[in-house]
């Protein structure tokens, strides 16, 4: 699957969260910002190879928020 190295067309204004809970057999989790607002976080929004393979409940992450029609989402997701 392909991953982002940047947000194209766009300036990064990243936020920190931390991942709340995973769904392995779905490839996708949920993250929470320090506002407390939930973002769908799917695998493929993962930048780096092993970003996905090393998030967990309580792992750490910067991201891009985006909105789409199904709600807020994490894109461009890198480990702190």
């Amino acid at each position: 699957m392909p991953r982002h190295d940047s947000a194209p067309g766009q300036a990064e204004e990243r936020i920190d969260g931390i991942v709340i809970r995973r769904i392995d057999k779905k490839g996708f989790a949920f993250v929470k910002a320090q506002d407390g607002t939930e973002y769908f976080l799917h695998l493929s929004d993962c930048v780096g190879d092993e970003t996905w393979t090393r998030i967990e409940e309580g792992t750490r992450v910067t991201f891009v928020p985006t909105t789409t029609a199904k709600g807020p989402r994490a894109s461009f997701v890198k480990l702190r």
